[in-house]
């Protein structure tokens, strides 16, 4: 089915390089043979993928943090942050419990940064960059822009972490 074929049938155009996940839970297959036979889920005016319109304009950001090494503040703050910079260009900051050291962000399930790829933390303006570079290019990001003379190129290779000397590993839980 290609992209021109669904605007019929979802009510709006989908974007290039736009996700879309439905999650449909079914629980009479008898039903959803009835329904497909009087009027399709997704024709009815005000159907659950009518309504997902909304939710499809605006990225995802998902903060995935190590619960025992408690990031969850650290990852709240730059959720904070995303948010009050891309106020507008953000549909929603997830924040996701993980293990073993973990602190990862994407945007739209695309890996922007990880911890220990990276081996240390995103600099919050070096984040601000690399999520502006890909949901909304244009926007200027004032004193947090590239453009800024005083800005490094690359983000400080330091691991803020009071437990954890060596950025490559969490002292705190196991890897």
């Amino acid at each position: 089915m290609s992209v021109a074929s669904l605007r019929p049938v979802l009510g709006f155009d989908i974007q290039p390089n736009t996700s879309l996940q439905v999650d449909i839970h079914v629980t009479s297959t008898s039903s959803v043979i009835g329904a497909r036979q009087k009027s399709p889920l997704f024709i009815q005016k005000g159907s659950l993928f009518s309504r997902m319109s909304s939710t499809v304009k605006n990225p995802r950001v998902s903060i995935e943090y190590c619960t025992q090494c408690r990031w969850m503040l650290r990852s709240a703050w730059m959720a904070q942050e995303l948010l009050t910079t891309f106020e507008s260009s953000i549909g929603e900051v997830a924040l996701m419990p993980g293990k073993s050291g973990v602190f990862r962000v994407m945007v739209n399930d695309v890996l922007i940064w990880d911890r220990k790829e990276m081996q240390a933390f995103p600099d919050i303006k070096h984040l601000k960059q690399l999520v502006r570079d890909i949901i909304d290019p244009n926007k200027q990001l004032g004193h947090s822009d590239r453009k800024d003379a005083k800005s490094d190129p690359e983000p400080k290779k330091n691991d803020i972490s009071p437990s954890a000397s060596d950025p490559q590993e969490c002292l705190t839980c196991v890897e």
